[in-house]
């Protein structure tokens, strides 16, 4: 049953991912619209869908233009850095543009009031977000995020680790401040290396299925050919019209089995790759170095 599943995904995997980068690449059209009509906030949620599909250094550029552009600075500089981040192999003079904006950010904030804390989380692989941050807008790893001085909700969390919600105060002296997770279980400090998530028996269910009808897709083809082969040695042309229909009968079945099978391997290929929980844009670095596009062209 395992073998089937591996070679379910192995055939529909490609597939399945050109189709996740259409749909980034749709997304972030989208966004290039809002962007133009001065709907930068939704432009920066939809470059961020594009993200999530396809994770592209590009779009994390483009999300950062979109919030400088809607004067959330705190953002714009936090998406620019993950722009400098993960595509360190773009553009180098792209990238010296970027490093200018972001120093651009940087001064305007601090003379806004805005304040950089350094938030340091243990283990490395831990998230981290804020309270006042969109649903999606989750960060892997330590961050120096800007914020307005008062009282803020960082929220961190991993795998094995119970979730904190920690309360900063942003001030002038705040600096860094450290947050260490608990693990949920005793055991040796080394983490437990994940499990991925059962799925059920379902789709084990429906690639069985599949695989049966592939069977007897094979069988009924090989049966009509045979009965076939069997008409044309029979000289009454009755008979021989009989055995010529019921080749034509186990021909078509063949096919109905064959387009059902490959009804069953999409379903069950679905339901072992669909996602066990919501999905969060994940930044974390990448060895994508695909052109930044439009990023600082000024299409916007």
């Amino acid at each position: 049953m395992r073998a089937l599943a591996a070679a379910v995904l192995l055939v529909l995997a490609p597939a399945m991912a050109r189709a996740d980068a259409a749909s980034a690449v749709r997304a972030g059209t989208e966004a290039e619209r809002l962007a133009k009509a001065g709907a930068f906030t939704e432009a920066a949620g939809r470059f961020r869908e594009a993200y999530r599909l396809d994770p592209l250094p590009k779009y994390l550029c483009n999300v950062g233009v979109a919030y400088q552009k809607a004067r959330q600075l705190a953002k714009a500089h936090l998406y620019l850095g993950e722009c400098l981040r993960t595509g360190r192999g773009l553009d180098p003079e792209f990238l010296a543009k970027v490093e200018s904006v972001v120093q651009s950010v940087e001064a305007t904030l601090r003379e806004s009031g805005f304040v950089a804390v350094e938030i340091a989380v243990t283990p490395a692989t831990a998230s981290l977000e804020l309270e006042t941050f969109d649903r999606d807008e989750h960060f892997v790893g330590s961050r120096t995020l800007w914020m307005t001085t008062g009282r803020h909700t960082a929220i961190v969390s991993a795998e094995g680790y119970a979730t904190q919600r920690v309360n900063i105060e942003a001030t002038a002296t705040t600096g860094k401040v450290s947050i260490e997770l608990v693990p949920t279980v005793s055991g040796p400090s080394r983490p437990a290396e994940p499990r991925p998530a059962s799925r059920g028996t379902l789709p084990y269910i429906v690639a069985a299925s599949a695989l049966v009808l592939a069977g007897g897709a094979v069988g009924f083809e090989i049966a009509g050919r045979s009965k076939y082969d069997e008409s044309t040695s029979i000289e009454d042309d009755a008979a021989q019209e009989a055995a010529y229909d019921a080749a034509n009968t186990r021909h078509y079945v063949a096919q109905a089995l064959a387009a059902g099978a490959l009804v069953g391997a999409g379903i069950a290929a679905y339901l072992f790759l669909r996602p066990q929980s919501e999905s969060r844009v994940m930044v974390a670095p990448s060895a994508s170095s695909s052109s930044a596009g439009l990023v600082l062209s000024g299409r916007f």
